[in-house]
């Protein structure tokens, strides 16, 4: 029971916060109240990246550049809930699969190990959103410090004259709405992924210890029964990893990869041209951010890339050279099943650390692009 706890308790904290959002599939009853939600947070979003478009309407150029990081979050972050809400079928399998999982069924050598896992999973939130809550404070604080300059969360055409006192607070309390409604649902979404993908590869790590451990002194028959459900065991997570990643996710991360790319080129180039300490540390907060959300996703992807190469190791690695021949014979179907690794993709981008740095050299190309032509 604790083992099948901890497999659900760290995704029900990411499921809880996107419904506060209205972005994640609710009960029927609740359905109007998630779509209300939904309508607020995506609304939000779209009237900030209505008011930083008007730079360019206004050809306050300058301003425009400066705000063109967030204006590119912005437009992947309304695609990302809004792929999401409409994959909310597909996240009921995804979850039904998680309720079905049979803790029973775990070897007691690797129990611990299986807690373990659950337990980092448990924890895969805090780096982001300690990032999301640690940026809004510092920001509204310094913002609150020194009104007098007139700072604000993002830079962005106004209606109205932000040296009134009144205007200027409402749009700061207008401002931690949007960051909120933006970083949260943002963040929870990648967070997510990490975990479900863990998740796959812990139970890749429950299939391989059975394998490594197979009994030759058991009963043949029953041997290739044990055999067969590996099998079956097998190919469930594939095609939990296959609804994961190609109904629900294929889309976000491809539009992530693409997004990260032109965000960190844009906040690369900023950082050579900013010198003003507020932005700096803003645009700080926002590269840190996009590296750490491309390399989650590529990390995991390699972690299951790994893990899914292993299988082969660990019938090699079992006692096949006392078994059945029937049982080495099925042994070998397997290993040669599993030889070929598992790549997530997204499109065309493979979900692997090479493709992270590929990532980095494509946008400090393209940054050193910018600066060249600046200079000129």
């Amino acid at each position: 029971m604790k083992i099948k706890r901890g497999y659900l308790k760290a995704f029900n904290r990411e499921k809880r916060v996107l419904q506060m959002f209205g972005v994640y599939p609710v009960k029927s009853s609740q359905i109007k109240y998630s779509l209300l939600r939904f309508i607020i947070c995506f609304a939000v979003n779209s009237i900030q990246l209505y008011l930083m478009m008007m730079l360019l309407v206004t050809k306050d150029i300058s301003n425009f550049l400066e705000a063109w990081h967030f204006i590119i979050i912005t437009i992947i972050v309304l695609f990302k809930i809004s792929f999401l809400v409409l994959a909310s079928t597909d996240m009921k399998d995804v979850e039904d699969y998680l309720n079905n999982f049979d803790t029973v069924d775990i070897p007691h050598g690797i129990v611990d190990y299986v807690i373990g896992e659950a337990y980092f999973r448990n924890r895969l939130y805090l780096p982001q959103w300690t990032t999301v809550v640690s940026a809004v404070t510092f920001q509204l604080s310094a913002c609150l410090i020194f009104h007098n300059l007139g700072l604000v969360l993002f830079i962005s055409w106004s209606p109205f004259n932000l040296q009134h006192p009144t205007y200027y607070y409402l749009t700061l309390i207008f401002q931690v709405v949007v960051f909120f409604s933006n970083g949260m649902p943002n963040v929870t979404i990648d967070t997510m992924y990490y975990i479900l993908v863990d998740v796959a590869c812990c139970e890749i790590d429950v299939l391989m210890y059975k394998l490594s451990n197979l009994d030759p002194l058991k009963n043949p028959n029953e041997t290739l029964k044990d055999l067969k459900e590996y099998v079956v065991c097998h190919q469930k997570i594939l095609r939990y990893i296959t609804l994961i990643q190609r109904n629900v996710y294929s889309k976000l991360m491809f539009l992530q990869c693409i997004g990260s790319i032109m965000v960190i080129c844009a906040l690369g180039f900023q950082f050579t041209m900013t010198v003003n300490w507020f932005l700096f540390i803003q645009h700080a907060t926002y590269f840190s951010s996009m590296i750490f959300q491309i390399f989650g996703y590529t990390w995991f992807g390699q972690k299951f890339m790994g893990k899914s190469q292993e299988i082969t190791q660990a019938c090699y690695m079992s006692r096949w050279y006392e078994c059945d021949i029937r049982i080495q014979k099925m042994l070998l179907i397997i290993m040669t099943r599993t030889k070929k690794p598992l790549v997530l993709s997204s499109y065309i981008f493979d979900l692997t650390l090479e493709t992270f740095l590929g990532v980095l050299k494509s946008s400090y190309s393209y940054m050193a692009l910018l600066r060249t032509m600046y200079n000129k």
